[in-house]
């Protein structure tokens, strides 16, 4: 078989940390809290299954995809980005779509499915593993509620990604 090549980018610059979800109450229905907007952390450690503090009550093997599990422990994205959407008049916040990690500076349609990203002068490794699809629960974040201004099949080069660690 042939090797793929895989793409490795140590060129950005982390531009904000999410590392947990809000308190629960205020709301929440039977005992679940959101899992979004992220909290903003200053600095958070990792592991296997995502950041220390961090939550989602969705079942990994959800019909919907879930989120969490150790190919969903991070969710990615980028900070030029969200940038662009708010500069478009989405009323969307950075942590506001459950992103743990803002980037700045990477060319964002190269983060794809495949792709290791160097965090901490090389002291965590995360490889890309799937796009994020954009959940209706966002469209508060979007103008007209078009969440799916951020789905890879409509957008492309503007998704949130998920990674291993």
């Amino acid at each position: 078989g042939e090797i793929a090549e895989v793409t490795c980018h140590s060129e950005g610059t982390v531009a904000a940390i999410f590392a947990t979800a809000p308190a629960l109450g205020g709301g929440a229905a039977s005992g679940e809290a959101p899992s979004f907007p992220k909290v903003r952390a200053r600095e958070a450690r990792v592991g296997p299954l995502g950041f220390e503090g961090d939550r989602c009550f969705e079942k990994v093997d959800a019909d919907f995809g879930g989120h969490g599990g150790p190919l969903k422990a991070v969710c990615l994205w980028s900070a030029d980005v969200v940038e662009a959407l708010q500069a478009e008049g989405h009323p969307l916040r950075a942590g506001g779509c459950g992103e743990n990690l803002l980037l700045t500076g990477l060319p964002w349609r190269s983060v794809v499915p495949g792709a290791r990203i160097e965090l901490g002068g090389g002291g965590v490794l995360l490889e890309v593993t799937q796009y994020a699809k954009p959940c209706m629960k966002q469209e508060h974040n979007f103008l007209d509620g078009n969440y799916q201004a951020i789905s890879h099949l409509k957008a492309q080069g503007r998704s949130r990604v998920y990674c291993a660690v």
